[in-house]
């Protein structure tokens, strides 16, 4: 009697976390420990039954991948006919076929296809689980009444008990009472919950049996794969396998549906590991291995035993679902990049100490995860870092705590913030809460599958799901900003002595970073995915040898410089065309006045209106983007409007009213007006502009909550700036827009800026400082 596993095609949300495309790693082992018990044994997978990857639309939110479900039903009738008698056909069943949503999936119409076409075999549905991905336990009755075609389900690990269930169905004995086994018989199914004995020996397994695909049409799919991100962070093409070194954790965390099973940890010696390597590079070429453990390096000596063999035998590999931060160190993190692995993960899950003991239990300190985000640092390797936020139990203050843990330890060493909204998967303490809770924004399993990873489906007490999302997006925003962009300040000479600026002017010689200073700087933030260099200073056009700088930054791969700049430099052709030749993409141009006695008075220097001017007109006729900024002094409040339409005249795309930082002169010269002064004139120069193209950066985020999308942030390295005379108070922790916010000027500048003074609130001397910011 033959065994033939099929691993049906699948309905793939478009958001979707895991690896679908690795999924079959499960029935491949156990197709193998079966023909190693002298049991014939034939796969067929969706995935591969074509050279290139079959992925198309499928409506609701959905993607299918694989062959079509009647192209599936036909293989399985063609390796079926080749038997004498009627096979055992075994439906895997993964985590992207949740039996919770059967509606979702495609399973039942596989199996009534194959009971159709090879009516009298044993058709079975089998989780054929081996660790590494999502578990998701489901009602086993109403999964056998809703596929009333299937005869039995076989539920979580099957080394243990498939074998015995196999000898039995093929000596037609009944397989009632086998340990996680429901069978249908005489109208009724009968399951037996109870769990086998752990198969703890992984040595003894043989390889996965990927001997039974067309290993051409494998690779050939995992191409369009890699290209289609269906590999996430994965887009080189190359041959990879995936593989376990070790099964399941020894941590339970409160969201991990490693506890559903209760699997101990388990894992192959290094030597077996070793020796697999060796064997499926030689059959298959194989150029990367992809290692899907759950908690690879659980046992550090283990590991670093394991990492050494690794780097003897010269294979590169990763291991997708990360490590545990407080069991790395220096050597291991050399021995990882010099395997030619691209990146470290790892999981702090929350930025608040009490919170990740308490709730979440994952038994880590957070200070492991910042010595490990300086040692990739140091080492340059990248670090991306997992957090969850919308945790019932969780307030809005800790999410923002999170999020600013994951923000500064992004800014200080470059570890990459992964974040995710808690999801309540079935079998989770998680789930238990918001089930008990009432946590649930409808009954759990009639939300849509394809919406889990894209919307927060958790309400409780603290938050709203849409606050939990808004405070995840900011957070994504501004890091997508802080990696993109990166700024340089050139000099701290300035030819101006604006009121508004904190850069004074100078005729002493100060000193400046040469280009190789510089060039080694930003290779740090390209090093972190930046794309784009600000250059500033003081006034950076005061710099003899700028065309220098810009084509040095442009060799070294960025893609756009932009100049933050008062235009005088600009007013010389010559120096327009040398800088559009080193590759000047774009200018920000501070603008005080739209004539040009107030514009001289505002900067104190005669003739600066005319120079920037000409410099402007310059920039346009070059072809640079313009943007304008303009401060707001009390002196010009009356002229906001027409300075904007001069700005929008001489070329520019946007504008931003900006308030003086406490540095600049105007503090002191009594031109800083309050909030309630200069809101009504700031409103009414932005009704007369352009919709979207004028709006205001520097004040908190609260300030105009009738008016959307006026107040916006400032850009990542101002706004890390601001700190030296910005804080947030105790208010401000539960702002679902806290994040992108500077906050409120200290106490000692607020009777100058009236900023809480216009909410009603009262200053407070003590900062809400976050005690766990990564130093």
């Amino acid at each position: 009697m033959t065994v033939i596993f099929v691993n049906p095609p699948i309905r793939l949300p478009r958001a979707f976390a895991h690896y679908p495309m690795f999924s079959t790693l499960g029935m491949l082992t156990n197709a193998a420990w079966l023909r190693a018990q002298d049991i014939s044994v034939q796969v067929v997978d969706a995935f591969c039954l074509s050279a290139q990857l079959k992925l198309r639309e499928d409506g609701g939110g959905f993607r299918h991948l694989g062959a079509e479900v009647d192209q599936v039903v036909a293989e399985v009738a063609q390796r079926a006919a080749m038997s004498d008698e009627p096979p055992i056909v075994i439906v895997a069943l993964t985590m992207f076929s949740d039996m919770n949503r059967i509606g979702e999936n495609l399973v039942p119409q596989v199996v009534q296809g194959i009971r159709r076409v090879v009516p009298h075999a044993s058709i079975g549905l089998a989780d054929l689980y081996i660790c590494g991905m999502n578990y998701f336990p489901f009602d086993v009755h109403a999964v056998m009444h809703a596929v009333a075609q299937a005869d039995w389900v076989l539920v979580g690990e099957g080394e243990v008990t498939l074998p015995e269930l196999v000898r039995r169905l093929e000596a037609r004995q009944s397989i009632e009472g086998l340990p996680r086994v429901a069978v249908r018989t005489q109208g009724d199914i009968l399951y037996n919950p109870s769990a086998p004995q752990v198969f703890s020996d992984l040595d003894a397994l043989p390889l996965p049996a990927f001997d039974l695909l067309n290993m051409e049409h494998y690779f050939g799919v995992q191409a369009g794969a890699l290209q289609a991100d269906l590999v996430h962070e994965y887009h080189v093409v190359e041959r990879q396998l995936p593989l376990m070194t070790s099964r399941s954790c020894p941590y339970r965390c409160h969201f991990c549906t490693n506890q559903v099973l209760g699997l101990p940890w388990r894992a192959h010696s290094v030597s077996y590991v070793r020796q697999a390597v060796r064997t499926l590079r030689q059959q298959y070429g194989v150029q990367r291995f992809l290692w899907l453990d759950d908690n690879i390096n659980v046992d550090a000596k283990r590991f670093r035993d394991l990492v050494l063999a690794l780097e003897q035998e010269g294979v590169p590999w990763d291991a997708v679902n990360g490590y545990r931060a407080d069991r790395l160190d220096r050597e291991m993190v050399r021995a990882i990049k010099a395997a030619g692995n691209t990146k470290i993960t790892v999981s702090a899950e929350s930025g608040d100490p009490t919170l990740l003991d308490k709730l979440i239990r994952k038994g880590l300190k957070l200070s492991s995860v910042v010595n490990l985000a300086r040692v990739c640092e140091e080492e340059r390797i990248p670090l991306q870092v997992h957090y969850i936020v919308g945790v019932p139990g969780e307030t809005k203050a800790q999410i923002n705590q999170t999020l600013e843990f994951a923000t500064v330890l992004f800014e200080k060493h470059g570890a990459w913030p992964l974040l995710q909204h808690a999801i309540p998967f079935p079998g989770t303490g998680l789930f238990r809460d918001c089930e008990e809770k009432g946590y649930f924004i409808a009954p759990p399993f009639e939300i849509a599958g394809s919406v889990l990873e894209e919307e927060s489906i958790i309400r409780t007490p603290e938050f709203e799901p849409a606050e939990v999302l808004r405070m995840k997006r900011n957070a994504q925003h501004l890091h997508a900003a802080m990696q993109k962009v990166a700024f340089a300040s050139v000099t701290s000479r300035c030819d101006s002595d604006c009121l508004a600026c904190h850069c004074h002017s100078s005729t002493v010689a100060h000193a400046s970073p040469s280009i190789e200073e510089l060039c080694f700087d930003l290779e740090r933030a390209q090093f972190l995915g930046a794309q784009e260099v600000i250059l500033g200073g003081g006034e950076p056009t005061m710099r003899p040898d700028l065309p220098s700088i810009v084509t040095a930054i442009k060799n070294t791969g960025f893609h756009r410089v932009t100049l933050l700049t008062n235009a005088h430099g600009l007013a010389s052709a010559k120096r327009v065309q040398a800088l559009s030749q080193a590759g000047v993409d774009a200018i920000a141009v501070d603008m005080l006045a739209h004539e040009a006695t107030l514009h001289d008075d505002l900067t104190r220097m005669k003739g600066a209106w005319k120079l920037m001017v000409l410099g402007m007109n310059r920039a346009r006729q070059a072809g640079w983007s313009i943007d304008v900024h303009i401060p707001v002094l009390r002196a010009n409040l009356s002229t906001l409007a027409e300075t904007v339409q001069l700005a929008f005249r001489l070329g520019a795309k946007t504008v931003h009213f900006q308030i003086a930082p406490p540095p600049s002169p105007a503090l002191k010269a009594g031109q800083i007006p309050r909030w309630n002064e200069a809101v009504g004139p700031m409103l009414r120069a932005i009704g007369g502009s352009r919709r979207g193209s004028t709006w205001i950066q520097g004040a908190p985020l609260c300030l105009l909550p009738s008016r959307k999308g006026l107040l916006r942030p400032l850009p990542p390295w101002a706004l890390q700036a601001s700190r030296a005379h910005k804080m947030k108070h105790a208010v401000c922790r539960q702002c679902v827009a806290y994040l992108l916010c500077g906050g409120f000027f200290r106490p000692e500048y607020e009777p100058a800026y009236g900023m809480m003074a216009a909410l009603g609130l009262e200053a407070s001397t003590q900062s809400d400082e976050d005690s766990t910011e990564p130093t």
